[in-house]
């Protein structure tokens, strides 16, 4: 495969990859807020269905992105190491640190919406409030 194909698919990936991170990022973030608040389509839930929520949305919305950016990041490494021509090799570590500096900044993003969704969480009480 020549080079100018390699970076046709380079970009692709990306824009493929890029997409889908920014749609489960959404996803988290209407997850976040539904817990925070405690409300959904303006209906109040319990501090139980909130936790729900937490632990099999929420957490796995956050580790997803990061998981991919991840393996995005390898991917173009191990593609950069098998290149010959200088050009497209420079092009993929580029986009690999590109992936892996998205990774780092949605981690450490993650980590601290999951301490502010924990202190609201135990705030809460047991019980579903009007609203």
């Amino acid at each position: 495969m020549n080079s100018g194909s390699l970076i046709g698919i380079m970009v692709g990936a990306q824009l493929a990859g890029t997409a889908v991170v920014f749609f489960v990022l959404k996803l988290a973030n209407e997850r976040r807020e539904t817990i925070v608040t405690g409300v959904y389509r303006g209906t109040a839930l319990s501090k139980k269905h909130r936790w729900m929520i937490f632990t099999n949305d929420w957490i796995a919305y956050k580790f997803m992105p990061v998981a991919i950016l991840v393996g995005g990041a390898t991917a173009f490494v191990q593609l950069g190491n098998d290149l010959v021509s200088p050009g497209p090799q420079l092009i993929s570590f580029m986009t690999s640190s590109l992936f892996a500096f998205g990774a780092l900044g949605i981690a450490v993003l993650g980590v601290s919406d999951f301490i502010f969704i924990l202190s609201t969480l135990r705030g809460v009480a047991d019980e579903p409030s009007n609203q």
